[in-house]
Parts: C-alpha cells; sequence; structure tokens
C-alpha cells in the first residue's frame, strides 16, 4: 500500500463547462513530463453535470494524467462541490482551481519546486504592481495578507493548506459566494511564513457568461467584511489591519462597482431578472454600503472619484470615433 501524500492536490470544481475543463486539462499535458507525479494529484468533481465532461475526463485519464474523478449522483450546489473537492483531495496543499482557468506552461513544476521542503501557511500566484521580486516571502502575516488585500477573493490564485480543513465551519458559509476566503485567511495565519510567486502563472476566466447573478455588494462588502472581522473577533487580525483591509477594498474596488452598477446601471437586472447568470442585483446595495462604511468619510468622498472615471469613458468613446 502507497501511503505517500502528494505535494498539491490541484483540485477543479466543475459544472456543465466541458469546453473549457478541457482546455485545463490540456494545460497539464506537457507539464506533467518535467515533474515527479507522484507529488501531484489533479481532483476533479463533476457537479452532476449533463455535458460530456465525464467523457473528456476519462480521455484525459487515459492520456497519462493523474486525475482523481468524482462525479456527483445529483447537483450538490456550487459551494458544496468545493467542499467536496476540498474534503477529499489527499495532497499537502490545495489549489482550487476555476473550470475555466489554466496554469501557463511550467507553472506546475515552478510551484512544485518553490513549496517542496518548506511550510508556508498560504501561496498566492499572481503578479502584483507594488511588490518586486519573482517570489517573496513574508514572515510579517498582516503585511502579507494587506499585500493581497480583497485579491484574496479570486479563487484560483491561492494554495493552502489541507490541514486547515478541520479549522473551519464551511456551513456559515454556503451562500456568501466566498467560500474559500476563510480557508485562505485561516491559512495565511497558521505559519509563520507565506509566499507570494509575483508572477503571471494563470490564464483565467476563459467563459464570461456566468459572471453574475448575485448582489455583488452583498458578497463584497458584507460577506467579506464580515468573514474578516470575525478574525479580528478571535483576536487573530488586528482591528487596524481590519480597518486598512475595509478601506482598500473600497477604494480600489467597491468604487468601480458602485460606478458601474449604482450610476450607469450597466449589466444590472430587473426584479423580473433577478437570477440572471450574466446581470448582478443591486437590491439593498445602498442599505448595505451604509451600515458598513456610512461612518466613514473616505466612503462619501470616493463619489467623487465618479467624475474621474465618466471623464475617462467619454474619452475612450471620443478616441474610438
Amino acid at each position: 500500500m502507497n501511503n505517500f501524500q502528494p505535494l498539491l492536490s490541484i483540485c477543479i470544481p466543475t459544472w456543465n463547462r466541458a469546453k473549457y475543463l478541457k482546455l485545463s486539462l490540456d494545460s497539464f499535458m506537457e507539464q506533467i513530463k518535467d515533474i515527479n507525479l507522484l507529488e501531484l494529484e489533479l481532483y476533479v468533481s463533476d457537479n452532476c453535470s449533463d455535458d460530456n465532461t465525464q467523457t473528456i475526463v476519462q480521455d484525459y485519464i487515459n492520456k497519462g494524467l493523474p486525475i482523481t474523478y468524482n462525479r456527483n449522483s445529483e447537483n450538490i450546489g456550487a459551494a458544496r462541490n468545493f467542499q467536496k473537492c476540498m474534503k477529499w483531495s489527499s495532497g499537502k496543499y490545495i489549489l482550487l482551481l476555476g473550470d475555466d482557468d489554466s496554469l501557463n506552461p511550467g507553472s506546475v513544476k515552478l510551484i512544485l519546486d518553490k513549496i517542496r521542503d518548506k511550510d508556508y501557511g498560504l501561496i498566492y500566484m499572481q503578479k502584483l504592481k507594488n511588490l518586486e521580486g519573482e517570489c517573496v516571502e513574508f514572515k510579517d502575516k498582516e503585511q502579507f495578507l494587506k499585500m493581497i488585500s480583497f485579491q484574496i477573493t479570486f479563487m484560483s490564485s491561492s494554495i493552502f493548506r489541507k490541514d486547515i480543513l478541520s479549522t473551519i465551519n464551511y456551513e456559515k458559509y454556503i451562500g456568501t459566494h466566498l467560500i474559500q476566503v476563510p480557508y485562505y485567511i485561516g491559512s495565511a495565519l497558521s505559519c509563520d511564513k507565506n509566499l507570494i510567486i509575483n508572477q503571471t502563472l494563470l490564464n483565467t476566466g476563459l467563459d464570461h457568461s456566468n459572471n453574475g447573478g448575485y448582489n455583488p455588494h452583498e458578497v463584497f462588502v458584507k460577506n467579506y467584511l464580515n468573514i474578516w472581522h470575525e478574525f479580528v473577533d478571535k483576536g487573530l487580525i488586528s482591528s487596524k489591519a481590519y480597518a486598512w483591509l475595509k478601506k482598500d477594498i473600497m477604494l480600489r474596488f467597491i468604487v468601480h462597482l458602485n460606478y458601474k452598477y449604482l450610476f450607469l446601471r450597466r449589466n444590472v437586472s430587473s426584479i423580473k431578472q433577478v437570477n440572471s447568470r450574466n446581470k448582478f442585483n443591486i437590491n439593498g446595495s445602498f442599505k448595505i454600503l451604509y451600515k458598513y462604511y456610512g461612518k466613514n468619510l473616505y466612503y462619501w468622498l470616493s463619489y467623487l472619484m465618479f467624475v474621474k472615471f465618466y471623464i475617462g469613458d467619454l474619452y475612450r468613446k471620443l478616441q474610438k470615433r
């Protein structure tokens, strides 16, 4: 019996995205030639797709990809499928990879080389403009989390520890659209060192047809800030760091959402379209913003940025003429 634990489990939850999953799996074919296959596990959890996902996965298993394949007998919802991936994978580290995301050539070997014989909490892998160096270790956990900030919400960018699973009650995060975030934060706080692979390893978001169907303010204000505050309440994150993270997501992300959805009303669903997968619901958004940011002056001043955004839009329209 082989009790060897893979170093990395790349977990791909999927549902009815066979053509994008094929592109993702195809990206691994050349990469497995340069690695020890005992160090890598590919785990695909199929949420009862009714396309040809099962056939495609079997084709790649036949080609030699080390895939463990699970097919749910019924659709259990995206969040529970994510959890199933994490629970049944066997690696020391887990990468939850979106089924329309893929790893660029050489990325798997690079990742394995960076984490082998190391004991990191969280490994974040995206190019950051304000960070120098191709790989940077952080001993200061709050500095690391502030460097990543709200980009921690992007599922495919972070590699976390399998052993953190038992410390998180995933049931309470069902429906938040951010079920991965508590695992990422908890993992980053669990070890003395974290790592940023400051390179472009991912090819992301090939399928834009399902980018919607929720209230962005409920997800990225209410749910996001509540998750962070849980770690503040436990004494694991300082109130000062929380205030910084709260302000950062407002000024660098939420203000753009406000301009696009609340001011311009782009891709906003009507009452009849509330569950549209390519539109966003903004019912109650102003109440959410006031509850979480109403006492912060920078929130009110952020609306002045709409003038800058609007002028920029006009300039781009004139450039196209």
